[in-house]
């Protein structure tokens, strides 16, 4: 975005979760500091695959079992309660920022591969689930969960929260299970920078 010539003040660190997002609550005193236009706000890659606990809220493999059958309750309670983690990061940037026309942006993901790696394919196959096929439909279902969590968001917060849907933008462009190549991240920035 900051070759796009967007002024970017970034205070994410690496792998944090919305949890820690949250607990930590730096970007409230950045929000009191700065006049900004619209607060981006990256969250849930880390909360549903960090420490590749995928597996954890995967059922084992089942030739029978459909794609969506394969999520447990405990996905659902997670996505429930980052549910509650954006409202409650979107209450307190109202409250805290000096611009009262601030913008909240966020951003879901593309449709992943599950490629053997750490995150996703891994627990995957801890599960027993070993066909990219099958694995490529589960993210699919996993993925379209987390974009309806967040357009449940964006109807508690009309005009003043929205989200980039990056659904079918990197297709076979990824570095590895979880990261675009460089082209694919400047079409997702394309992307999100229609939301500004």
């Amino acid at each position: 975005m900051r070759k796009r010539g967007h002024t970017i003040d970034s205070i994410a660190h690496f792998g944090d979760t919305l949890t820690q997002i949250a607990a930590a609550g730096d970007y409230k005193s950045a929000l009191e500091k700065t006049n900004y236009d619209v607060f981006l706000l990256c969250g849930s890659g880390n909360d549903l695959l960090g420490g590749g606990d995928l597996y954890r809220h995967l059922r084992v493999y089942d030739k029978d079992r459909e794609p969506e059958d394969y999520l447990k309750a405990s996905f659902f309670t997670k996505l429930a309660h980052m549910e509650t983690l954006y409202c409650e990061i979107i209450e307190e940037t109202l409250e805290h920022s000096q611009n009262g026309d601030i913008k909240i942006l966020s951003h879901g993901y593309d449709y992943a591969f599950p490629q053997n790696g750490y995150w996703i394919g891994k627990p995957m196959a801890r599960q027993g689930i070993l066909k990219q096929k099958l694995g490529k439909k589960i993210v699919v279902v996993m993925i379209d969960h987390l974009y309806g969590m967040l357009r449940r968001v964006k109807f508690q917060y009309p005009g003043r929260f929205d989200y980039a849907n990056f659904r079918g933008i990197v297709g076979s462009r990824w570095h590895d299970e979880l990261h675009p190549k460089k082209k694919a991240f400047k079409d997702l920035a394309k992307k999100l920078e229609k939301k500004f």
